[in-house]
């Protein structure tokens, strides 16, 4: 038995996916948030940029839109969102438009800004991944990744979620280092330009007791070539 309860068992990844954030989708924005989700918002308000006139932003695997208000900010006000889960999409509010899609099947149309966060790591093979978001960007935007650190994986972090009755989902999760991350954007033309790696959260009252270690971290990389 788990710390966290009782964990469902895998099924195929993309199912798996669908039914874990549909479960979670209800629950997703109740109260301050889980520890992974406050160190992703403290490492994406450290990268993500200030939009110029007539930025667009894409936000693929945008859940409920958690970071729409971030983006506001910035000033992206032409922003829009992508998520395998039609619950989570359902959702959000504060985009132009939405859709439901895999991350490597979003439309290709070049825009200033790409938001992916804590998704990569959902994918066995990072290389699609990769391929699919840098034909997004275009000449001078910006690709903005986050996923859990390599360090709290290696500390044996399991990514979870609730479900219904107590139930917890356990998520898929391949470890793809921060370096290979980095090659793999320099291999398709965008330069690695910042890395946060956010100092580790405290942990709540009825939080489990984790490492002191940091939980996410988020990279900014820049298309300079045509």
């Amino acid at each position: 038995m788990s710390a966290f309860g009782k964990l469902w068992p895998f099924a195929s990844e993309a199912t798996h996916l669908r039914r874990a954030y549909a479960a979670w989708a209800p629950l997703y924005d109740v109260g301050p948030g889980n520890p992974l989700q406050r160190a992703n918002d403290a490492a994406l308000a450290v990268c993500i940029p200030t939009a110029p006139e007539h930025g667009v932003v894409v936000d693929v695997a945008c859940g409920t839109g958690r970071h729409a208000v971030l983006l506001q900010a910035r000033g992206w006000r032409r922003r829009f969102g992508f998520d395998l889960s039609p619950e989570m999409i359902a959702r959000a509010n504060g985009y132009a438009g939405l859709a439901v899609a895999d991350l490597r099947a979003v439309p290709s149309r070049p825009v200033e800004l790409v938001v992916c966060s804590l998704a990569l790591g959902h994918l066995s093979k990072l290389d699609p991944a990769l391929d699919a978001l840098c034909k997004l960007v275009r000449h001078r935007g910006d690709l903005v990744l986050s996923d859990i650190h390599p360090l709290a994986v290696a500390s044996g972090l399991k990514r979870t979620c609730p479900g219904e009755g107590g139930h917890w989902w356990k998520l898929p999760h391949t470890l793809h280092s921060i370096e290979r991350v980095a090659a793999g954007l320099e291999q398709r033309g965008l330069t690695p330009q910042l890395i946060s790696e956010p100092a580790p959260e405290p942990v709540l009252p009825g939080e489990p007791a984790r490492p002191p270690l940091p939980l996410v971290y988020a990279l900014r990389a820049r298309r300079f070539t045509d």
